[in-house]
């Protein structure tokens, strides 16, 4: 019987390996599980191992023991291994390890376990802006009475850019609330193109960055495409950091030049105490836990015991990433 090495996450593996050794044994394989820690520290030999699972805590309170570092240290270690699957949308971590390219690794990500609670949070971001909601809490904390002319989400245009497994949960949950959806996304029946994001900019009442980011990638939105919103406009970004251009967006908040920003996600991560986006009035922040959910660990396992079952059975995966494109 031929053997299948896994290297699985120290912590989930009494809650996958029933599942897993029922699998392998159904397929006429051998399971063997070879277990991992946060910091890199591999349980027995990987070196047989062609499938890993990368799971990060919603959790992440030491980001730096879930880095690019230790889990190449794990990579370099599986010369066999021929498939990631991550629990994360975003793989840009994974673009930044040259093994990955090198090997051409398949990569399978959790962007249909996240559509769900990410979608929430973006509806969260956009009913708590338009309904003033974080200027509240403010006054609140400081015992003020004071009154706000609101805004409404019926009637008013979204721009969601990035539309897969997320921004289409996105654009259905905008479209029960009576908004308008566009999407400049080469990934569905296209609105605009993406060479003409300046023209869809210019409509949205809300932009919402849901894409993912190349390793190469310049920002997305930078001076020209702040200018090309309106004055009204509000930017929410639970994407990645690396797709706004920080310094052009806070002149643009400072002057007023759009409403306001939501921001889940940074370049630099936790987003230093001294840093100009704490103080800015127009400014809703949230640590980067928009995927965050009770189920989640549920739901990613039982992706990736799915993932497992159709890699031996030689069927497509699912959440299948282009390492190319970086989605």
């Amino acid at each position: 019987m031929t053997e299948t090495t896994v290297l699985l996450p120290a912590h989930l593996r009494d809650r996958i390996e029933p599942a897993f050794a029922a699998i392998a044994a159904a397929a006429g394989r051998s399971p063997r599980i070879v277990p991992f820690a946060a910091d890199g520290t591999i349980d027995g030999s990987p070196a047989a191992a062609e499938a890993l699972f990368r799971y990060f805590p919603a959790d992440r309170s030491n980001t730096a023991q879930y880095g690019t570092t230790q889990f190449r240290q794990v990579i370099q270690q599986a010369p066999s291994l021929r498939w990631v699957q991550t629990n994360s949308s975003g793989i840009d971590y994974l673009l930044k390890i040259p093994e990955v390219m090198e090997r051409d690794l398949i990569v399978t990500n959790g962007s249909s376990v996240n559509q769900g609670p990410m979608a929430e949070t973006v509806l969260g971001l956009l009913l708590a802006v338009s309904r003033r909601l974080h200027l509240h809490v403010r006054h609140q904390v400081k015992h003020e009475w004071q009154r706000y002319q609101k805004g409404e989400l019926r009637g008013s245009t979204i721009v969601i850019v990035g539309y897969g497994h997320i921004g289409r949960e996105v654009g259905r949950l905008c479209d029960a609330f009576g908004m308008w959806v566009t999407e400049p996304s080469p990934n569905t029946a296209v609105v605009y193109p993406p060479e003409q994001l300046a023209e869809a900019l210019a409509g949205a009442d809300f932009v919402v960055l849901v894409s993912a980011t190349a390793a190469d990638q310049q920002p997305l939105i930078g001076i020209a495409e702040l200018a090309a919103m309106k004055p009204a406009a509000w930017l929410i970004n639970v994407g990645r950091g690396a797709l706004v251009d920080d310094e052009a967006l806070i002149a643009a908040l400072r002057t007023n030049q759009i409403a306001g920003a939501a921001l889940d996600v940074f370049r630099q991560e936790p987003l230093p105490a001294a840093h100009p986006y704490w103080d800015l009035p127009n400014v809703l922040l949230t640590p980067h836990n928009s995927a965050s959910s009770p189920w989640q660990d549920q739901r990613t396992i039982e992706l990736f015991i799915e993932n497992f079952r159709r890699w031996l059975a030689e069927e497509p995966l699912l959440n299948r990433v282009d390492l190319q494109r970086g989605y």
